[in-house]
């Protein structure tokens, strides 16, 4: 018993559990960083993976290192080759909680910045144009071209009327997919597909 309070102690002497926090707090720092600027560069979805991932498996080589290595005024320096006496982890633990206390701030910053900041989606809807859609090539436009693809012609054109019935406003651009689409070809030269392409034109449902 007294074996395991003596390592326990050790632990808290060599300021092994101030490590950890601070390792978690740096870590929470990062995470919410990534979150806020790696969107901005349009950075893939595997980055931020790899940094969750990066964080974990660092977790346990840094406790690793803050057993074995002391910060002394000399540098870094194995633990064995201090003396008792010349040891400054008591110093160096408060430095490790300031440091800290003052990372954790800055870290509730951010999550209290990404709270209360708007949504692109808010922002859209208070400056966009009114009633903006999803473009119709990324919903009616793909799925009229699977059914092409399995020979299916008049339930693809069914889609698209019935997209198009369903909408009171329509986006000019779309019409442009619409129009010059290659993989529409095969419809190309029905009467159904003309009098949609000039219904879509002009917005009449």
């Amino acid at each position: 018993m007294s074996e395991r309070l003596s390592f326990f102690a050790e632990l808290k002497r060599r300021n092994v559990y101030k490590v950890a926090v601070a390792y978690v707090v740096v870590a929470w720092l990062l995470l919410q960083a990534a979150s806020i600027f790696l969107p901005a560069f349009d950075s893939p979805s595997w980055v931020m993976k790899f940094l969750i991932v990066v964080i974990i498996l660092g977790f346990p080589v840094v406790l690793i290192l803050s057993w074995a290595f002391e910060l002394t005024s000399e540098g870094i320096k194995l633990e064995s080759e201090i003396a008792p006496n010349q040891s400054i982890t008591r110093r160096t633990g408060r430095k490790i909680v300031g440091i800290t206390i003052m990372l954790a701030v800055f870290a509730g910053g951010l999550m209290i910045f990404q709270i209360v900041r708007p949504k692109p989606s808010a922002i859209s809807e208070r400056t966009g144009p009114p009633s903006l859609e999803p473009p119709i090539e990324s919903k009616s436009i793909a799925l009229a071209v699977i059914h092409l693809a399995l020979g299916e012609n008049e339930e693809a054109l069914r889609l698209l009327e019935k997209s198009l019935d369903e909408r009171s406003i329509f986006l000019q651009g779309d019409f442009g997919s619409l129009k010059t689409d290659k993989r529409l070809d095969p419809l190309r030269d029905d009467p159904r597909f003309k009098n949609l392409e000039r219904r879509f034109m002009t917005g009449q449902r």
